[in-house]
């Protein structure tokens, strides 16, 4: 057990100690000179960005080997020891009075201990156990990158992920949450410098202290998230950009480039850095020069992620933009469903909750801020200065993002600009910044927030001392998550080359099976979307459209939608084309396509009533589904089976003659409800099998487990596991 503690401080710290030996040699090259309590802090936070630049260059060549990333370290480490500079000859900030500095002190200590231990234990976050270190452990088995055309959070930037992959080689998961909680401890620090070299050193410990012990920036911190690491890097460029303000020199703007690009490659909603930067350098007449050098280092920073992307994707933006980027891989209409449940969480009444979400309860947003914030309107104060003005502003700025997904995470970048302009009146105010701030971490502290918050909100619990130091198991600890069981079972009795299909997400950094989640994809929505027909009353194949027209030659078929719906998608399962009521065999010789989701169109042609093309965005004018005949054909009636039903859906079927000429044969269509076909079921497991998947991982609260379990024969599985009604099946062979 101390074996496994030591291994994970050892790997962590050799990631934040290597980060400094880049960022420390680079200022250095740079010839930047900062005071010396500057340095440290934001040398560590550059060198993130450099680091995670040059394991991205790793997993691109597939040399990600335990022994390539230690000889890496310790080269780094050796060469800014051999230039000496862990001695600094630089100048230090003014002073902090000593009441002020021993009320930091203490609040960040205490705090820092809790922070440590949580980021210790076991990782087991939500989004920590499954994506991000899900990739993370995936880019170590291959040894560099590997296309996620099943999983959109893999086609996210990840330059976070690539810091974690580098202390995960050695002390896997709590060594990244560990990494991450050292962009938390920086945070503070980068505050309090900031503000000292400003000359509101008391405003600097209030923003600091502010910042660091809201709840939510906590939890997320000791996490292998990446919501802190973004709010600490944008906070390091935002820094650099003020500094070049004071000092006019250039060589400033290279880390308030790198640090901007850095931020979109932790976060995608973290890219405003990158024009605040550009923007702040014109608005003080920097120069297009000058603002070409930081936006040339931005791009150095953030192009690769969009490089990969377009490469893997078709996208540069993957998962999102895909009406501009189209693709088979992610759809416009999922993306924007996505979207909607962004911004507005299941659980929301009214927006009228968010305040008391955002402040105190945090059950449906996940997280909250802590309830002084209630104080943020005297940040308005802080307009009568200057310095209040950039602060506010760059809070504003940063918050934007935040109108896409009202989860409290999407706070923290704003936090810093909010908390330190929130203290600067306060200041005026003898002892209020003491009281606050002791009133803040009292309220804030686990056992106390228990006691408002609401049970589900996302936050620390608990000061896990022994499990930190692995003297109470970890196997125990983690098992009592029920995701947790299921990725050890698939471990477990699921081949290497075996695909696993789970309607919900677990946390598949503990699996090493490729694991496909139902709504991470186009693909993976294709099979929930069978595995829906075949069991869920009201999403089976029944609408059948009927177009009836006089008999007519044509070389080509078109479905056009007439109609607009904001929702509503257009899909078909099944077509069929007629003369004198009997169907045209389908001939190797004909072909279909579609706009959009041409890559789908097939399905509609496979003989499967399980399959579908849809239309992937809302209903909309001018979308159509196309089939062309290898030779002309004589028809006199066409029908479609559907799914969805076609509430608002209107369609007209046109025909293109010989002479090349487009009619329109029937300008709607009759449609009736007919019965589901037979065997649903086996249709759904002979696709599953068609595909490659083997495996069902069904969870207890999954739509479709009543039916899994009553139907078990019927969906040809057998159970290979089971765990409080969460089960693993095996897809059978085909019975014949």
């Amino acid at each position: 057990m101390e074996k496994t503690v030591l291994l994970i401080l050892l790997s962590a710290g050799l990631t934040t100690a290597t980060s400094w030996s880049l960022g420390a040699l680079m200022l250095r090259a740079l010839r930047v000179r900062l005071f010396r309590q500057e340095e440290p802090v934001l040398a560590t936070v550059l060198g993130f960005s450099l680091l995670s630049g040059l394991v991205f260059g790793l997993c691109v060549m597939h040399w990600i080997y335990r022994g390539v990333i230690l000889w890496m370290a310790l080269g780094w480490i050796g060469a800014a020891a051999l230039w000496r500079l862990h001695r600094s000859d630089a100048p230090p900030l003014p002073p902090l009075p000593r009441a002020w500095r021993w009320l930091f002190v203490s609040f960040f200590a205490v705090y820092a201990f809790l922070y440590l231990i949580h980021a210790m234990k076991p990782e087991i976050s939500p989004d920590g156990a499954s994506y991000h270190l899900g990739h993370v452990t995936r880019y170590i088995r291959a040894h560099g990158f590997v296309p996620s055309y099943h999983d959109m959070y893999g086609m996210l930037s990840q330059g976070a992920e690539m810091l974690f992959l580098f202390a995960f080689a050695y002390g896997r998961h709590s060594a990244a949450a560990l990494v991450h909680c050292a962009a938390l401890f920086l945070l503070p620090l980068l505050i309090l410098t900031y503000a000292r070299r400003r000359g509101f050193p008391r405003a600097g410990v209030g923003g600091a202290l502010l910042t660091f012990l809201s709840p939510v920036v906590g939890v997320d911190g000791t996490s292998a998230y990446n919501d802190v690491m973004a709010a600490t890097v944008i906070f390091a460029s935002f820094y650099f950009t003020q500094i070049w303000d004071e000092k006019r020199e250039a060589a400033l703007l290279v880390p308030a480039g790198l640090l901007a690009g850095f931020a979109f490659g932790v976060k995608y909603t973290a890219f405003l850095a990158i024009p605040f930067v550009l923007g702040f350098i014109v608005w003080k007449r920097g120069g297009w020069r000058l603002a070409a050098i930081a936006g040339i280092c931005a791009a150095f920073m953030a192009a690769p992620w969009m490089v990969r992307n377009e490469i893997y994707y078709d996208n540069p933006l993957a998962p999102f933009f895909n009406k501009l980027f189209p693709n088979p891989y992610q759809d416009p209409g999922a993306e924007q469903a996505y979207r909607r449940a962004m911004r507005r969480y299941e659980g929301l009444e009214s927006y009228a909750q968010l305040p008391r979400q955002l402040l105190a309860d945090g059950g449906v947003v996940q997280g909250f801020l802590g309830p002084v914030f209630v104080l943020l309107p005297l940040a308005l104060l802080s307009l009568r200065s200057r310095d209040g003005r950039r602060l506010l502003f760059a809070g504003l700025l940063f918050a934007l993002p935040y109108t896409q997904n009202i989860g409290t995470r999407f706070l923290i970048p704003a936090l810093p600009y909010w908390s330190i302009a929130m203290a600067l009146p306060l200041q005026q105010v003898s002892g209020a910044i003491p009281v606050v701030a002791a009133a803040h971490a009292v309220i804030s502290w686990p056992w106390i927030a228990g006691k408002y918050a609401s049970p589900w909100a996302f936050r620390l619990k608990g000061l896990p001392v022994r499990l930190a130091l692995r003297l109470d198991s970890e196997e125990e600890f983690l098992s009592q998550d029920a995701g947790y069981r299921c990725a050890r079972a698939i471990d477990r009795l699921v081949p290497p080359d075996g695909k696993v299909f789970a309607f919900s997400q677990i946390p598949e950094s503990y699996a090493n099976r490729e694991i496909l989640t139902g709504y991470h994809s186009v693909a993976t929505r294709t099979v929930s979307q069978i595995l829906w027909s075949a069991g869920l009353e009201g999403s089976r194949p029944a609408w059948v459209l009927d177009f009836r027209f006089p008999e007519r030659t044509v070389k080509r078929l078109r479905l056009v939608e007439t109609a607009t719906h904001h929702e509503d998608l257009w899909g078909i399962v099944e077509i069929d084309v007629w003369r004198g009521g009997k169907r045209w065999e389908r001939s190797p010789d004909w072909s279909v396509t579609a706009w959009p989701n041409p890559w789908q169109a097939p399905m509609a042609l496979d003989h499967s009533a399980v399959t579908r093309w849809n239309s992937q965005a809302p209903l909309s004018p001018g979308m159509y589904f196309e089939i062309r005949f290898g030779k002309p054909r004589t028809l006199d009636s066409v029908t479609a089976l559907c799914q969805p039903p076609p509430y608002h859906s209107h369609v007209r079927l046109e025909g293109q003659t010989d002479e090349g000429k487009w009619e329109t044969l029937a300008p709607a269509a009759n449609v009736y409800e007919s019965g589901p076909p037979l065997q649903l079921r086996r249709m759904a497991a002979e696709e599953l099998r068609r595909q490659g998947i083997r495996y069902l991982l069904v969870m207890s609260h999954d739509d479709l487990a009543p039916d899994f379990d009553k139907e078990q024969e019927k969906w040809e599985l057998e159970v290979l596991w089971e765990d409080h009604g969460n089960r693993l099946y095996h897809v059978r062979e085909a019975q014949r």
